[in-house]
């Protein structure tokens, strides 16, 4: 699970050093935890909603041209954030390989390559097409090897560099926070009874 991005949160201190007492204590956190989580997961799904927060995010080329939301195309990054509670931690995840570029940000290199491709033609050599009109009239048809009659194409690229902007979606607001420390200050003194 190397894919996974967590959120860890930082400060809550005193918070933390009355829990950890309430754990060695051996009172179950598990309702806390998994409140946590829940406020974590809503958080994130804001982030999404709001097109990030505190920074907004860059719009991408897809939404500059045909609309849309960014990191919303078909919603599997944001479908994919899911809950969890293990041990003495919970927080949120995804399993999606991509989820890092955009959260973090950074150049994706893609390698210069060679490769060929086989296509169909007809007895004089053309190009065999997909169809008469259209877009279908530029689209080549591919050749199985059991097709006699085939041209092959090579094709390269020379390699490039794509510098993704940061769109940090796996963070928790201020306001989270104070959800947070709410949820955990309710949790200390219910439990302190």
């Amino acid at each position: 699970m190397a894919d996974r991005i967590k959120i860890s949160l930082q400060g809550l201190e005193n918070a933390r050093r009355i829990i950890g007492e309430m754990i060695a204590r051996g009172r179950n956190i598990h309702p806390l935890q998994l409140d946590i989580a829940g406020i974590m997961h809503d958080e994130v799904e804001e982030n999404f909603a709001a097109g990030g927060r505190d920074p907004e995010w860059p719009e991408s080329e897809r939404v500059k041209k045909h609309g849309g939301q960014t990191l919303i195309e078909s919603a599997q990054l944001v479908n994919s954030i899911q809950e969890f509670v293990a041990g003495n931690a919970s927080g949120v995840f995804t399993n999606k390989i991509y989820a890092a570029i955009h959260n973090f940000g950074g150049p994706i290199t893609r390698k210069p390559f060679e490769s060929s491709v086989r296509l169909r033609t007809d007895a004089k050599g053309n190009l065999l097409r997909q169809g008469t009109e259209g877009l279908k009239a530029n689209l080549a048809v591919f050749a199985k090897s059991s097709h006699k009659r085939a041209a092959e194409r090579k094709y390269s690229s020379a390699g490039y560099t794509i510098n993704m902007p940061k769109r940090e979606f796996m963070k928790v607001s201020g306001g989270g926070i104070g959800r947070i420390e709410t949820a955990a200050a309710a949790f200390i003194s219910g439990g302190a009874l």
